[in-house]
């Protein structure tokens, strides 16, 4: 089954929507949503060029890709929540005022959340069985 083609606009703000990393699915809703177009999650992927299908994609749209896609993720790093440190404070912040309530279950999930925050950080215990310094 072949379809019309899209409009232009539509055409940009599925590329635009692609390079802010919505998935496929949430595209088709918002073109459903916005400009009452029916698409299919795979003609949406043509949009994308990072994806095999959308190795095709026009040069103007694909620039448009690229272009938004630095743009939102210089944005996001502006944004404070994306700073582990901000993220850490906000967790002890809930820590504190669940602990201070008596709520443990919510004191718990914090420190789950702040924990998990740090996996990247984790001690790795290093085997020194080969180093000769080393005094037993």
């Amino acid at each position: 089954m072949k379809f019309a083609p899209l409009p232009t606009t539509i055409k940009r703000h599925i590329v635009r929507a692609l390079a802010c990393f919505d998935t496929p699915s949430e595209v088709v809703r918002q073109v459903r949503e916005q400009f009452n177009v029916q698409i299919t999650r795979a003609s949406a992927q043509r949009y994308d060029p990072t994806r095999a299908a959308g190795e095709t994609l026009s040069e103007e749209l694909r620039t448009l890709f690229f272009d938004t896609r630095e743009h939102f993720v210089e944005e996001l790093e502006k944004l404070p929540l994306a700073h582990r440190a901000t993220r850490l404070r906000r967790l002890e912040s809930l820590y504190d005022r669940a602990s201070e309530s008596g709520n443990l279950k919510a004191a718990l999930g914090a420190l789950a959340l702040a924990a998990k925050e740090m996996q990247p950080f984790e001690y790795q215990d290093v085997d020194d069985s080969d180093n000769p310094d080393e005094v037993e």
